[in-house]
């Protein structure tokens, strides 16, 4: 039995990845502990979705385990295709074949609204967008949603890419600046 207390003792904030319930039922059942200990121990929870479908070998899906886990979130971090392959949420309205690695961020606050709906605890939902021009040329941004309203980051624009950028770089800003209580202008 792990003691809770303890291991969140003097902690504000408590975040975990769709990878770790993806890996074993037994890695699932100490998340939702853990989730559910912050909780009632007032430590903010966030997740990163991150879906990888290639984990989900255990017999269970995503779409099976991950809605108790983010049940008890904070903060919703995650992209577009995560909210679709994991709840089935899609943006309205959008087609990302005609993007031509242009991205919109406008139209995700629709992905935004649906997690808040579904997950009514979550007080922020971050969502990541990721154009994609060619193998060399990426663009990357994201939008953050409270509710009530969309902030959008500046766009990059990536280019000469040897390996991309994991997500999590992006994520880690987030939370740092909402932890921070800053918000992109």
């Amino acid at each position: 039995m792990i003691d809770w207390e303890k291991v969140f003792e003097g902690a504000d904030w408590f975040h975990w990845t769709g990878i770790t319930p993806a890996i074993s039922q037994g890695a699932a059942d100490v998340c939702l502990e853990a989730i559910k200990a912050a909780n009632k121990l007032g430590v903010t929870v966030s997740c990163d979705l991150n879906y990888r479908k290639n984990l989900w070998k255990y017999g269970k899906t995503a779409s099976e385990v991950m809605p108790a886990l983010v049940e008890g979130c904070d903060v919703i971090l995650g992209n577009e295709e995560d909210a679709e392959k994991v709840f089935g949420i899609k943006p309205e309205g959008f087609d990302v074949t005609a993007t031509k690695g242009e991205v919109n961020a406008a139209e995700f606050e629709s992905v935004c609204r649906q997690l808040m709906a579904k997950f009514p605890r979550a007080k922020k939902v971050i969502i990541t967008l990721r154009g994609s021009i060619n193998a060399n040329h990426n663009t990357w941004g994201g939008v953050l949603f409270d509710g009530e309203k969309l902030y959008q980051s500046p766009r990059y624009d990536i280019t000469h890419i040897v390996d991309r950028v994991p997500l999590l770089i992006f994520q880690t800003s987030s939370a740092t600046s909402l932890h921070q209580e800053w918000v992109w202008p």
